[in-house]
């Protein structure tokens, strides 16, 4: 797969315009803010923390409350966070969090990679959960790692997050999308524009919709342009969906 092919998947994969409806958008922000959780244990951390010493930068690229980067850099003495996110509300949480862990703490508000010229090169670079919702993945991840000094970690599913959706979309009388853009397939992208990238898969066993069958149902529905979350709601219990135990990946690349 090359750079046009993984950008087209990823435009057949976007939702639906708007994206998300006002109360899936405020449910998800305030389950973003009020989430307390880190990367702590996972492949994604320790491969950041390998390229952290003593006194160094870590950058968050869509740092959101700072589930990635807090804890990493409070685990380094001495090291300073710059979050990046288009959310100032996040980016408050963001700071507040790492005050909280007694972390040096910047932030900067935009989205990526218009904002890297704003941005400050760190020793580590790090991204969760951000590549799939990228307007384009080269120009993304160029800046990352123009950046970074040591080692750019990203995190996503090993597909799309949306994929596990397509019986769904079947039942919906949705039409079918073509295959999703995957990690693999952005890990081979990236390596044609000669970075090293490394990638890892494993499985996060976490269950973020865990009592909140209510939200999930308008998350999907946003997702899948339905208003009707009754019946999103009875397709996601007759499917069994989501899925327990989700595919994920690390990639992590030095700069050139």
């Amino acid at each position: 797969m090359d750079a046009s092919s993984w950008d087209a998947a990823l435009d057949a994969w976007r939702p639906p315009a708007p994206p998300e409806s006002a109360p899936a958008r405020e449910a998800a922000l305030q389950t973003a803010l009020t989430d307390d959780a880190d990367a702590t244990g996972s492949p994604s951390f320790d491969r950041a923390r390998r390229a952290l010493t003593d006194g160094a930068a870590v950058l968050d690229v869509g740092c959101g409350a700072g589930r990635a980067s807090v804890a990493l850099a409070a685990d380094a003495p001495g090291a300073a966070l710059v979050g990046v996110d288009p959310s100032a509300a996040l980016l408050e949480a963001f700071a507040a969090r790492a005050r909280g862990a007694s972390v040096p703490v910047r932030t900067v508000l935009g989205s990526w990679p218009e904002a890297a010229a704003r941005t400050p090169s760190a020793d580590v670079v790090v991204c969760h959960h951000v590549l799939y919702y990228a307007a384009s993945l080269v120009p993304f991840a160029r800046a990352l790692t123009d950046r970074a000094r040591r080692r750019v970690v990203v995190e996503i599913p090993w597909e799309h997050p949306h994929a596990w959706m397509r019986p769904l979309r079947a039942a919906l009388g949705e039409p079918d999308r073509p295959d999703p853009p995957t990690a693999p397939g952005a890990a081979r992208v990236l390596r044609g524009l000669g970075l090293r990238v490394r990638i890892q898969e494993w499985t996060d066993d976490a269950d973020p919709w865990c009592g909140r069958a209510g939200a999930l149902a308008r998350h999907v529905g946003d997702r899948l342009g339905s208003t009707d979350t009754d019946r999103v709601r009875a397709l996601l219990d007759e499917y069994g969906l989501p899925p327990r135990g989700r595919r994920m990946a690390t990639l992590w690349w030095p700069p050139p």
